[in-house]
């Protein structure tokens, strides 16, 4: 079984229930405090009143370093349409050795990325 860094586009996606992002529900997964923030700030701007509760299930978080805030910039430098959140979360699966779990279109070709839509 694969662990993953799941972004907070692939969290949407498997909260919508999209058939793509089924089979990640049976693999393991981390996140990072920034992908849990813009999940729950989408969900409460969705008005969801479970962004509580879907924020709970999914909080599995990896710790962010120094090192991974100074490598995401780097990222972002070079792909300035990333959000800080993409970058450093790709900066913190690098530094794991985990695959990336995103559809945000701009990631798409970056190594370590698994890109569904």
């Amino acid at each position: 079984m694969t662990t993953y860094l799941f972004d907070t586009y692939a969290f949407l996606k498997l909260y919508e229930g999209a058939r793509s992002y089924e089979r990640y529900l049976r693999e393991d997964f981390v996140t990072t405090a920034l992908q849990i923030i813009e999940l729950h700030y989408k969900l409460r701007k969705m008005a969801d009143p479970d962004a509580d509760a879907v924020v709970s299930k999914f909080c599995r978080l990896e710790e962010i370093t120094c090192e991974d805030v100074v490598e995401g910039m780097k990222v972002k430098e070079k792909m300035p349409e990333l959000s800080p959140a993409d970058a450093i979360g790709y900066a913190v699966a690098r530094r794991l050795g985990i695959p990336f779990l995103t559809g945000d279109g701009p990631m798409r070709k970056l190594p370590g990325v698994e890109f569904v839509r």
